[in-house]
């Protein structure tokens, strides 16, 4: 007998606020995609937008998937369906029955495409009013996206004289009725970005008004959004006025997190801890992907951050910038991965051996890939002392992969990249092949590698030999 909802559900405790967590039910009927998997996914942050996985479920012969998980605060979740990316204002204790569109598969291009993003659109929810938030923002939006396709090029030549307070004030007229809180921030930092576009774009005038006084709303997008673009660059930017001079001192001679917190609260304007370690977490943040930091002394910064801060949402954004794929560096973990190997068993970084990795992405259908893996097939006989081959197949067609591998005598380690790991996003793989070197530890030493048609064997030799010191430094400092 057939069940009528196939559900496997990962429950996941996270604490973005001080709330309490509460359950989420999502369900729905779309037998188009009978028999696939739902993965309802939020960003952890809205700065380093790093995802997490909040539950999966399976959609039965008929159509129907349901399923349940805890949140503590509103958020805006994803899931990936087909060829598209549906996203939903998700609030606690609220049940979601979803409509999704018919079934749109990727095309064999788009699966082998890392630049590939899907089409995305928000979710309609079937059984709620619409002074529900999902319905709120998706008619606000629309009639904001309306309004600012008219006079976008407007706004930009006149500014004040544009006069988007009378839009505004026309907007807070339609829903003046409306208590939702997150609607009401979501709603407030729209206009505020509006009024960002109108006024000349005072930085400045904008973190006094919008940020200086008020709380921190770190899952609600608008806000977020408009922070982001408000304090871009902060650190470098303020390290070129009087107050803010201290800042290269304080990050690259000092490395000390407290002299850094007195040197930007001294920015008259941030009256809250929480904004001043936003603010410090989005420059630090800034800096690394700008490469205008040492990630070295930034791992410094960050880890006193997890380690001194009260506040939990500053501690979880500094995890998460240590942990996100946008800082691929060596010297840096490498991020870890759950796949399948030839013999359907779970393959983790951490369980791999405790040796040098040569981790490799193919796909078979790179005529590159074809000919480099005859290259690593020397390396594997030549270096099989030194370090261990893992080869990441992105082949729609596993066994046929395994196949040409069995032919061809490769016989180093193969695995699957299967459809919902987040393996190609967290090593950023957009060519194939792509190669990094990771050390015993599980440290990122050449991010990304050299091909081995390149200098690999050279820069390995370097690298080799200075662990093999280390570590026989390492064992003096022991026995002396």
């Amino acid at each position: 007998m057939i069940k009528k909802y196939i559900i496997l559900a990962v429950f996941i405790s996270f604490m973005f606020e001080n709330g309490i967590a509460q359950n989420v039910v999502i369900s729905g009927n779309a037998p188009t995609y009978a028999g696939d998997i739902f993965s309802f996914k939020y960003n952890v942050d809205l700065i380093t937008g790093l995802e997490k996985e909040l539950a999966q479920c399976k959609v039965s012969e008929n159509g129907d998937f349901k399923v349940s998980f805890p949140i503590s605060a509103t958020i805006q979740a994803s899931v990936i369906v087909g060829a598209f990316r549906g996203l939903i204002f998700l609030e606690k204790n609220t049940e979601y029955e979803i409509v999704l569109p018919p079934k749109r598969e990727k095309t064999e291009v788009d699966k082998i495409n890392p630049f590939f993003r899907e089409d995305e659109f928000f979710i309609g929810v079937k059984n709620h009013t619409k002074k529900e938030l999902n319905y709120l923002i998706a008619d606000y939006n629309l009639r904001y996206n309306i309004y600012m396709d008219k006079n976008y090029i407007r706004i930009l030549k006149l500014g004040y004289n544009a006069n988007v307070e009378n839009q505004i004030a026309i907007f807070d007229s339609i829903y003046a009725d409306i208590k939702n809180p997150y609607f009401i921030k979501y709603k407030e930092y729209k206009h505020a970005a509006l009024k960002n576009l109108a006024y000349v774009r005072s930085n400045e005038g904008m973190q006094t008004k919008f940020f200086g006084y008020k709380s921190v709303e770190y899952q609600n997008v608008a806000y977020m959004n408009l922070f982001n673009n408000i304090f871009s660059n902060f650190l470098s930017l303020y390290s070129k006025t009087e107050k803010g001079k201290e800042i290269p001192v304080d990050i690259l001679d000092k490395k000390s997190l407290a002299t850094l917190k007195m040197t930007v609260k001294d920015w008259d304007i941030l009256h809250s801890d929480s904004l001043v370690e936003l603010v410090i977490l989005k420059g630090l943040y800034d800096g690394l992907l700008a490469r205008s930091y040492p990630h070295e002394i930034v791992k410094v910064l960050l880890d006193s951050m997890i380690v001194h801060s009260k506040i939990d949402e500053s501690k979880l954004i500094a995890k998460n910038i240590l942990n996100s794929s946008s800082f691929l560096l060596p010297d840096f973990p490498a991020p870890d991965f759950r796949l399948l190997d030839v013999n359907k068993r779970e393959i983790t970084l951490a369980n791999l051996s405790e040796r040098f990795i040569y981790l490799t992405f193919c796909n078979l259908k790179s005529y590159t890939c074809q000919q480099e893996l005859e290259m690593l097939k020397i390396f594997h006989e030549k270096y099989a002392e030194y370090f261990d081959i893992v080869t990441i197949s992105v082949d729609e067609n596993f066994e046929e992969t395994k196949e040409f591998f069995k032919k061809n005598k490769y016989e180093w380690k193969l695995l699957t990249n299967n459809s919902y790991s987040k393996v190609l996003s967290d090593y950023q793989i957009k060519a194939y092949p792509t190669y990094y070197l990771i050390n015993p530890d599980k440290i990122l030493k050449l991010a990304p590698a050299p091909s081995p048609g390149d200098d690999f064997e050279q820069k390995f030799g370097v690298i080799w030999q200075a662990y093999k010191n280390e570590q026989q430094r390492e064992e003096y400092r022991k026995n002396d």
